[in-house]
């Protein structure tokens, strides 16, 4: 066994604790968006809701997709570093829609620097975290398993307190 998967076993409750996390909360978004499925807002009907939901759905498929590839049975670092490279391009071409809407939002109705944070800022700063991570990785560096585990919480986070906010947010509309 290499010194990385050996490494890599030292993780293991932790990737497989923080993947079920995940895929739970992944169902309880779809709960969450099944009952927020016929609020419209003004003139763009449920792109309010997919604007803020979608990207709380990805973040927590990121963090199961991170633990899986965690997982896996793994000889190279750089499968790895590869792996979570690929998730992050992945994510770059929705997130760039997704900011022109918050952008074309905001110029509507002014949107509070906490929700830039939490929205933008940091699940951004944490996508470059991962990618940090990936170059580390490649590098074959030795804490780079403690920033994919530090992305993973970030992205925990941040889809906890945006679903959170989500589920305020479809409770006052509800009725709308």
């Amino acid at each position: 066994m290499s010194a990385f998967a050996q490494a890599l076993r030292g993780w293991h409750d932790f990737y497989v604790l923080a993947g079920s996390a995940a895929a739970t909360l992944i169902g309880l978004m779809f709960v969450v968006l099944s009952v927020g499925v016929n609020i419209k807002t003004k003139d763009r009907g449920t792109e309010d809701v997919e604007t803020y939901a979608a990207p709380t759905v990805v973040y927590f498929v990121d963090v199961l997709v991170m633990s899986a590839v965690s997982l896996a049975p793994l000889e190279s670092p750089r499968v790895m570093a590869g792996s979570l490279v690929l998730l992050i391009s992945c994510n770059v071409l929705p997130g760039t829609r997704r900011l022109a809407r918050i952008v074309r939002h905001h110029r509507e109705n002014p949107i509070a620097a906490r929700h830039w944070l939490w929205q933008l800022v940091l699940p951004v700063a944490v996508q470059v975290l991962v990618l940090v991570a990936a170059g580390e990785l490649a590098l074959g560096e030795p804490g780079a398993l403690y920033a994919v585990a530090i992305a993973l919480m970030g992205f925990m986070l941040v889809g906890v307190r945006n679903a959170w906010v989500l589920v305020v947010w479809l409770l006052q509309h509800r009725g709308q």
